[in-house]
């Protein structure tokens, strides 16, 4: 067999190939749901303080998320190089990587604390709500930009270890963060009576923004300490002269991973505009919105964890020098994802009301949120194909044409259409939805596309 379509005829490869993806993926899965498990707790205890407290931690944390994406993003650089040079037999020069990704994630992490507690109340007082509210969201704002720069840390340490294919500790931290997150929160938050101490806590808002950077802080401690003490890890990480910054290696950090945090922010963004166009409909259109909206984020938990793992089996493949390899990583992650979304898409369609019933008793809320929730089994495919081919373009450190291309589908394509069925041609919410839908289909296959072309075979292979 001499041409490219001849070199893929065999499926066994690539059912390998997901044998090889699968045990990989899952701990990355689970420590996604452990992840997105943060903003239920944190809305948990806000609700069983009162309206004031849940309005406050809801907007403070859709200004807070923007500003973690884009840390997220920038770090993800690191799992591309490690997982390449891994691949290249030179998996002990990642000590190097991981010391200068530290330095790399604490500044830009401190830099987004910053821009938050500065900029962030000026953006939350242009909503234009009470008083009240709006001082509740200062205190979050300024409670959890202390959480960023742990945040740096920890993706730095996330990013070496995925990239050398440990990702059991990534699954680890998350459940140990989730579970000392309830006491916490509901200590800061709420307030809790301790023998002899006598009242403590009870900082509402507030509370949560200190509760979740104490957590990011735990977690980064912990991975930090793991990679440190176990023995598993390049040991020159912990040489002085690792530290030297090494502005070479940091500019290749940030010129693969600024385009991913652009990219990430373009799509946070595009479900925010979502929501503000959502509150033009009324509180019940904003309610089965947000019910429609944070299922659909835990069901796309799963696609994310995933194409975290075809990251690295891509960039492993790279690191190989192996073309054939590289394509087949990112196929088989194509696969598992179709079968995942599969599931995801019959769940959504076949138990929309029910699953609308889990967060409101509200009839008309209801009604809506499984429109909504019918809608989002039909994009399952479209969100996870251009997730798993954005991941698979990072294994290749392909970054700033995903960018324009992610640009182009959700700015030039989604918003605009989405708006216009929804206040031009009057379908309200679903227009919405509808949009986003196609934004996201169009990446799809534009993402797709690039990999495929980019992993072209020449006759003879």
């Amino acid at each position: 067999m001499t041409t490219q379509a001849s070199a893929f005829a065999n499926p066994r490869p690539v059912l390998r190939e997901v044998q090889a993806l699968v045990p990989l993926a899952l701990p990355l899965i689970l420590g996604q749901l452990f992840g997105i498990g943060t903003d239920v707790i944190i809305s948990i205890v806000a609700g069983h303080i009162g309206a004031d407290v849940m309005a406050a931690v809801a907007l403070g944390s859709s200004l807070w998320i923007v500003v973690f994406m884009a840390v997220v993003g920038l770090m993800m650089s690191l799992q591309p190089a490690v997982s390449t040079l891994d691949g290249a037999g030179r998996g002990h020069e990642a000590g190097h990587l991981l010391a200068q990704g530290l330095m790399l994630g604490l500044l830009a992490g401190t830099l987004a604390g910053l821009l938050l507690a500065l900029a962030g109340p000026a953006f939350a007082r242009e909503t234009g709500m009470p008083r009240a509210i709006l001082s509740g969201v200062d205190a979050f704002l300024h409670g959890a930009a202390w959480s960023l720069p742990a945040l740096g840390v920890l993706a730095a340490c996330r990013g070496v270890s995925e990239g050398l294919s440990m990702t059991r500790p990534t699954m680890i931290c998350g459940g140990l963060g989730l579970i000392a997150l309830g006491p916490s929160a509901y200590g800061l938050m709420h307030g809790i009576v301790l023998p002899a101490m006598g009242p403590m806590g009870g900082f509402g808002a507030e509370g949560a923004g200190f509760a979740i950077a104490v957590i990011f802080w735990l977690q980064a401690v912990a991975y930090l300490g793991w990679i440190r003490m176990s023995g598993r890890y390049p040991a020159d990480a912990w040489r002085g002269r690792a530290w030297a910054p090494d502005l070479r290696v940091l500019a290749r950090l940030v010129r693969v991973g600024a385009p991913i945090a652009v990219t990430i922010v373009l799509e946070v963004c595009m479900f925010s505009v979502a929501t503000l166009m959502a509150g033009r409909f009324g509180a019940v259109a904003v309610a089965g919105h947000q019910v429609a909206l944070m299922t659909s984020a835990v069901f796309f938990m799963v696609p994310l964890g995933l194409s975290l793992a075809v990251t690295v089996r891509v960039g492993r493949a790279v690191g190989q020098r192996d073309p054939v390899a590289v394509r087949r990583a990112g196929l088989a992650g194509f696969t598992v994802m179709l079968v995942a979304q599969g599931i995801s898409a019959v769940a959504m369609f076949s138990a929309s009301g029910t699953i609308a019933g889990l967060f409101t008793q509200v009839p008309p809320v209801v009604t809506l949120a499984s429109t909504l929730l019918t809608i989002a089994a039909f994009f399952q495919f479209a969100d996870g194909t251009q997730c798993v081919a954005m991941a698979a373009l990072r294994g290749l450190q392909d970054t700033r044409v995903p960018m324009l291309l992610a640009m182009l589908s959700y700015w030039l394509l989604g918003v605009p259409l989405g708006a216009w069925l929804a206040f031009d041609r009057g379908f309200g919410v679903p227009g919405i939805w509808i949009g986003l839908m196609a934004g996201l289909t169009v990446a799809a296959i534009l993402l797709t596309t690039r990999f495929l072309c980019r992993t072209a075979l020449p006759a003879g292979r």
